[in-house]
C-alpha cells in the first residue's frame, strides 16, 4: 500500500485469482497496480510473470517478497510434541516459506541485474529468521 501511495507502479502476484482481484481493486484506486496470476514454486510461471511485468513496464526496480504461509498439521498445539506434526504439512509449508522466497528473488533478481541499473532492493524474510545468507541484496553490480 505504502509504495502505491508514493508513486510506485506495483505488479501483485498471487495463486489464488479472487484473492489478486480483490487486492488490485482495493490498491488501484491509489495509483498504478496490475495483477499477475503466478505460482512462486513454478519457475516457469515465475518467467512468464517477468515477461509480462516488462513488457508492460519496461524494467522491475523493486521485488518484495511476501509470499508465505503455514498449515495447522505444521504447528504444535500446547498439549502436543514435535512427534504429532504432520511432516508433509511441515515440507509443504517449508517449501512455500523458503523456496517461494528464493525462486521469486532467482527469477527478478536475475531481470533487475540485467537491467544495467542494479537492484535497488530485494528484502526477505523467512518466519522470522533473516535469510541474509541467501539474498538479502541492497545493491547488485549492473550485469556485465
Amino acid at each position: 500500500r505504502s509504495l502505491v501511495e508514493n508513486g510506485v507502479r506495483v505488479a501483485i502476484l498471487d495463486i489464488r485469482q479472487e484473492q489478486l482481484d480483490k487486492r488490485v481493486d482495493e490498491l488501484s484506486a491509489l495509483g498504478q497496480v496490475i495483477g499477475i496470476r503466478c505460482d512462486v514454486l513454478d519457475i516457469t510461471s515465475l518467467e512468464e510473470a517477468r515477461a509480462k511485468l516488462l513488457s508492460e513496464w519496461g524494467q522491475i526496480d523493486i521485488l518484495v517478497n511476501a509470499a508465505g504461509g503455514n498449515l495447522p498439521g505444521a504447528t504444535l498445539r500446547e498439549d502436543q510434541t514435535v512427534f504429532d506434526m504432520k511432516v508433509e504439512d511441515f515440507n509443504r509449508v517449508t517449501d512455500l516459506n523458503m523456496n517461494g522466497t528464493v525462486y521469486p528473488c532467482l527469477v527478478f533478481g536475475k531481470a533487475m541485474a540485467e537491467s544495467g541499473e542494479g537492484v535497488s532492493s530485494i528484502s526477505l524474510q523467512w518466519q522470522s529468521i533473516q535469510l541474509s545468507h541467501v539474498c538479502r541484496v541492497t545493491r547488485l553490480p549492473r550485469a556485465e
